[in-house]
């Protein structure tokens, strides 16, 4: 999968309060240790980790002018304070 792909979440999953089943999201990452995928929904502003058996792809390999903005912006968190 490609950063800024469309991904749909595929199963009924409660995501802070929202049925997320059937809503768009875009695809950031995969994490090595648990498999699970980090997908931000825009419509909700929220994030969820999914498995690949909750989700499908949208549209393989085609990611927005729109995505890629927004997918260009995200990345990880880094401690850059010795404290």
């Amino acid at each position: 999968m490609t950063k800024g792909e469309e991904i749909k979440c595929i199963v009924d999953y409660d995501l802070f309060d929202n049925n997320i089943n059937n809503m768009i999201g875009l695809y950031i990452k995969t994490d090595a240790h648990t498999g699970k995928h980090l997908i931000y929904f825009k419509e909700i502003e929220e994030w969820a980790e999914l498995l690949d058996e909750q989700i499908q792809l949208v549209k393989d390999n085609f990611v927005s002018a729109e995505n890629q903005e927004i997918a260009k912006r995200i990345q990880e968190l880094r401690v850059t304070c010795a404290c």
